[in-house]
């Protein structure tokens, strides 16, 4: 018997729907969602899973299976911690930016140059200790207040603006690698361009560049994983409109040549 799939999406609703709106963002302004379409991509995954299970079902007994898969439900697993605090304590958290409720500082300050940036995060009090010492041991961030996480999240507007005005002057690689170097989580805001040219991602043979007739150069991602025995190639850009028409119906459908180019002629097939 056939497994059977039935799957309808809206994932702006439905993340919405699930929660996610209600803590991307900041406080001060109104919900943004998260980055892309974050319940497309959760559901497939339980899909994926569901099917294998009904396909092993399947071989084991002969039976079927109707799997249904709810992408406000799959959503809402990725939110179990935020539903497991509302269960322990009746809070409602909501949105706070970058920040963190149980560390700091802990976002996303600026750099030198136009729109640059650099992503931070201390951990805990060692992480703080280590961030002091790259700082060179500024007045302000020896303060006695700041030695503990409680402390420094009491402190975030002043602690951030603080580390702000210090990031703000350096280049925003240069400063990840110190700070890396440092035993600190530290990473700089890559645009696209930053991505393109990242040595890793070339090294993993991550973007090939390709020509289209229409568009001329244009670069195109591998997958994100790997198989040895079935390396990822490319062989030619994306078709022009029709381009495939004949190859199609000729080849793969078996039409007749004739037949194809009456029908071309009279404009059927584009």
């Amino acid at each position: 018997m056939p497994v059977s799939w039935q799957m309808r999406s809206s994932a702006e609703t439905s993340a919405a729907l699930a929660g996610f709106n209600h803590l991307t963002g900041w406080s001060d302004r109104e919900p943004l969602g998260p980055f892309g379409t974050i319940t497309d991509s959760i559901s497939p995954r339980y899909g994926v899973v569901a099917v294998a299970a009904a396909l092993l079902h399947r071989a084991r007994t002969g039976e079927g299976a109707y799997i249904d898969v709810s992408q406000v439900e799959t959503g809402i697993y990725g939110l179990s911690e935020w539903l497991l605090g509302y269960e322990a304590s009746g809070q409602t958290v909501g949105r706070a930016g970058n920040r963190s409720p149980h560390a700091a500082p802990h976002g996303v300050f600026p750099c030198a140059g136009e729109d640059r940036w650099i992503a931070i995060a201390v951990h805990d009090d060692a992480d703080w200790r280590r961030l002091v010492d790259a700082m060179g041991k500024p007045a302000w961030a020896t303060a006695a207040a700041l030695a503990s996480a409680d402390g420094r999240l009491r402190a975030v507007d002043a602690l951030e603006h603080h580390l702000a005005t210090w990031t703000a002057t350096q280049d925003a690689a240069d400063l990840a690698v110190a700070l890396q170097a440092a035993g600190l989580d530290a990473a700089p805001v890559a645009d696209m361009q930053d991505v393109l040219a990242d040595p890793q991602l070339a090294h993993r043979n991550h973007f090939h560049e390709l020509t289209h007739p229409v568009v001329g150069r244009y670069v195109v991602e591998s997958m994100g994983l790997r198989f040895s025995a079935a390396p990822m190639q490319f062989t030619r850009p994306a078709p022009c409109l029709a381009a495939d028409s004949k190859e199609t119906y000729c080849g793969l459908l078996g039409m007749p040549e004739a037949e194809f180019d009456e029908l071309s002629a009279a404009g059927v097939l584009a």
